[in-house]
């Protein structure tokens, strides 16, 4: 059917699998031509005779939950022009979300640059070719549907790095990256609760200089991951910022980037001071026992 102002817009009995384009244009012939060859391409098609009325079309069926996938718009209408309704449009939907190709007798270079700046995806002369008009159609799908794709993607990726650095940021153990000088340029925020170091202090600190206890440690831990390929569980004592020494069970190993050429260290330290200060209490304990025999 033809919509204008007295009617009354219900969504048509449309079939799901094929696209829904709106025609608005003020000509009768013009909307009669495009809707036959449309309809002939398998395309579900709603005539509109002005911009006032598409965009109480569009609105009403947003409101449904139905859109439409393109919009094929005439530039010279009465009351608002091509150029108005896209502007009108753009205010709430993108480019990608709903595809607007103006049609016009003008071929001015002017007159096409209006079109895009109103924000028209495209743009067909009249009178137009029917293989140009589908091909072009065709083209604005592909595109649609090809940044629907990339969005998903984008989504799923935004997804997973979200719960990448969820755990990252959850990491009870101190996990960090350092240059081939040993500088900190990556690390987690479990570095305060162990180190007391903030994650942006922690930045740039050499992990030799500024944390072992003994720095001299650093360079045969080196050579012992150059020669077996990972430090494992290494226990050693690390500095605090507030200078109270803490042990570590240390593991660490080469990265690199995508030429296999080495750039650094990453490691994980491990908070055993807890573990440590048991032992030592057992040793004593059983030091003070063996002794206490001694006198029996």
């Amino acid at each position: 059917p033809i919509l204008s102002d007295q009617s009354e817009f219900n969504v048509p009995n449309w079939s799901e699998d094929k696209p829904n384009i709106l025609v608005v244009d003020d000509e009768t012939v013009n909307l009669q031509v495009l809707t036959n060859h449309l309809s002939l391409q398998d395309y579900n098609v709603t005539q509109v005779t002005d911009g006032i009325n598409a965009l109480k079309v569009i609105e009403e069926m947003d409101q449904k939950n139905v859109q439409f996938d393109l919009v094929l718009l005439d530039v010279m209408m009465p009351r608002m022009s091509g150029f108005e309704v896209c502007q009108r449009l753009r205010e709430k939907y993108p480019h990608d979300k709903l595809p607007v190709m103006m049609l016009t007798a003008k071929n001015q270079a002017e007159d096409l640059a209006a079109g895009f700046e109103a924000g028209a995806n495209d743009y067909l002369t009249k009178p137009f070719n029917k293989l140009e008009l589908m091909a072009r159609i065709r083209n604005q799908q592909e595109m649609k549907e090809l940044i629907l794709q990339r969005k998903i993607s984008q989504s799923a990726l935004d997804e997973s790095d979200r719960k990448y650095r969820e755990l990252f940021n959850r990491l009870p153990d101190v996990y960090y990256r350092t240059d081939l000088q040993g500088n900190i340029v990556l690390t987690t925020p479990s570095f305060e609760k162990i180190l007391g170091y903030a994650v942006d202090e922690a930045i740039g600190l050499n992990v030799g200089e500024d944390l072992y206890l003994y720095p001299e440690l650093r360079m045969d831990l080196i050579q012992k991951m150059k020669s077996e390929g990972i430090v494992d569980r290494f226990e050693l004592q690390l500095k605090r910022k507030d200078g109270q020494i803490i042990w570590v069970s240390a593991t660490m190993y080469e990265y690199r980037d995508a030429d296999d050429k080495i750039l650094g260290v990453e490691g994980i330290f491990r908070d055993i001071t807890g573990q440590k200060q048991a032992e030592e209490m057992r040793d004593r304990l059983a030091s003070v026992i063996h002794q206490a025999s001694e006198f029996v």
